[in-house]
C-alpha cells in the first residue's frame, strides 16, 4: 500500500470491518488512526441524534430551575410577575419563552437533517 492510500480515512461501513481494515494498514499509530478513521465516523449518527433528542429536555430544564431557585432569568420572571397578578407582562415572557424554545427546537432538527 503506497503512503498516500494509507492516509485516506477507512470507509465507516461497519466497525468491525472499518477496525480490520485499519489494523492491517499496519501503521505504528493504528490505535489512534482506528479511533480517527472507523470509531468516530461509526458513532457519529447516534452522537448527533441524541444531542437532537436531549437538546429540548436541557432547555427546559433549565427553565424548571429558573422557576424554582432562581433570582434572574425568563422563568423568575414568569413566576414573579403571576405571583404579582401582571398577567400581560407574565404572558408576554411566556411568549418569548414559547418563542425560544420552539425556533431553537427547529433549528436543532434543521442542523441534525443537513
Amino acid at each position: 500500500m503506497s503512503r498516500e492510500q494509507s492516509s485516506r480515512p477507512v470507509a465507516a461501513v461497519g466497525l468491525g470491518l472499518s477496525m480490520r481494515l485499519a489494523e492491517r494498514a499496519n501503521h505504528e499509530r493504528w490505535p489512534l488512526q482506528v479511533f480517527g478513521y472507523a470509531i468516530v465516523p461509526s458513532a457519529l449518527p447516534w452522537v448527533i441524534s441524541g444531542i437532537r433528542v436531549s437538546f429540548p429536555y436541557a432547555f427546559i430544564g433549565a427553565i424548571t430551575g429558573e422557576f424554582i431557585a432562581s433570582n434572574r432569568g425568563l422563568g423568575y420572571m414568569i413566576t414573579r410577575f403571576q405571583g404579582t397578578f401582571e398577567t400581560r407582562s407574565m404572558f408576554a415572557y411566556l411568549t418569548v419563552l414559547v418563542t425560544w424554545l420552539l425556533s431553537s427546537t427547529r433549528a436543532s432538527a434543521n442542523w441534525s437533517a443537513a
